[in-house]
């Protein structure tokens, strides 16, 4: 079982789709940070997150956002309704404004034999880890 960890900086008309064949999430959570800060840059989504604690915490079964179809974060009215019946709130607050936000996927991936599919979108940054490696990295 393989380690991933994936940042990504959401602004306004993001759109996150990250899609794994041939693999399954293993105990993925994820963390959601509402910020009064324009956050452009991987490096400013990272000073949001060594700042303070997540705003809201969730569960994740799998990470295919926005609710399994192409789109934009901007789309949704809630984080709720961008994380759709492929996560679940677990502590935090349910924001209805998701400009200005920085979101944090941790935990584990089972990889089967075989080729496996990744693709991340975002307007202002992301960063891909997995195992500790950095497999891609934008703005």
């Amino acid at each position: 079982m393989k380690s991933i960890k994936t940042l990504t900086a959401i602004i306004a008309a993001a759109a996150l789709g990250s899609a794994a064949q041939a693999a399954t999430l293993v105990n993925v959570s994820g963390e959601f940070w509402s910020s009064n800060n324009s956050i452009t840059n991987i490096s400013k989504a990272l000073t949001e997150i060594d700042s303070r604690d997540a705003d809201t915490l969730f569960s994740v079964g799998r990470i295919d956002y926005p609710n399994g179809s192409r789109g934009s974060i901007s789309n949704n009215t809630s984080l709720s309704s961008f994380l759709g019946t492929l996560g679940t709130i677990q502590s935090g607050t349910d924001f209805v404004n998701l400009n200005h936000s920085v979101m944090r996927f941790s935990g584990f991936l089972r990889i089967d034999q075989g080729d496996t599919f990744w693709s991340v979108g975002s307007d202002d940054g992301f960063r891909l880890e997995i195992d500790g490696e950095e497999l891609a990295t934008h703005g």
